[in-house]
């Protein structure tokens, strides 16, 4: 009489592992930029399963790439860096009956460079006037400024050539038919926080009228 007695298959819950998603943000700004999100990248989810939703991430996460220091005007740490952002997990009943959360993986928390616009003042002068009676400037773009509580001596500083002048000379001009000018950077020295920023300095133009002869 042959007793063939069954055996039992005992299942335990697979091992989840979840990963973050890698975000983005602009240098100066706290929001994530367009087409990025704090949340999954990819799992460990085996069997066919793709109920990514039922992973719940908290709102208490900690992003590397936002600055903890008591200055209101400085947001994020710098451009380039090696960031990442992390969270707690959890598993809502319908993974939770056949996984457990073995692991959460941090997510890179990348920072790109602001853009930061300088535009020379144009200027007016006479045919034969001295560079030294003539004052130039620049103004910061409104809308591609400086952020985080720089000044743009930690970005950048330069001088100015004026193109009006006859070359290595502050005194001699060039002809009024030539004009306008054009007023350019020279001498431009990056600073210390110059890779924060993707810089353009716009010339200026030099409006050059005739001399009053007496």
């Amino acid at each position: 009489v042959v007793d063939i007695v069954d055996g039992t298959v005992t299942m335990g819950k697979a091992q989840l592992t979840v990963s973050l998603a890698d975000v983005q943000r602009t240098y100066g700004k706290e929001a994530l930029n367009a087409g990025y999100a704090y949340g999954v990248k990819e799992t460990g989810l085996v069997n066919g399963d793709t109920n990514y939703g039922d992973i719940v991430l908290s709102d208490a996460r900690t992003d590397g790439a936002l600055d903890t220091t008591p200055n209101d005007l400085v947001i994020t740490k710098d451009a380039g860096g090696d960031y990442t952002w992390t969270t707690t997990a959890s598993l809502n009943e319908a993974l939770s009956k056949n996984y457990e959360l073995a692991e959460v993986v941090a997510g890179d928390s990348d920072i790109v460079q602001a853009n930061l616009t300088i535009k020379l003042n144009n200027v007016s002068m006479t045919y034969g006037q001295a560079e030294s009676e003539l004052t130039y400037g620049h103004v910061v773009d409104a809308n591609d400024k400086l952020v985080n509580g720089d000044k743009l001596s930690d970005v950048v500083t330069f001088g100015y050539n004026n193109t009006a002048y006859v070359d290595g000379s502050s005194t001699v001009t060039k002809d009024v038919s030539g004009s306008p000018y054009v007023l350019e950077e020279e001498n431009v020295v990056a600073g210390s926080k110059y890779g924060n920023y993707v810089v353009d300095i716009v010339d200026g133009t030099v409006t050059m009228g005739k001399a009053q002869l007496t």
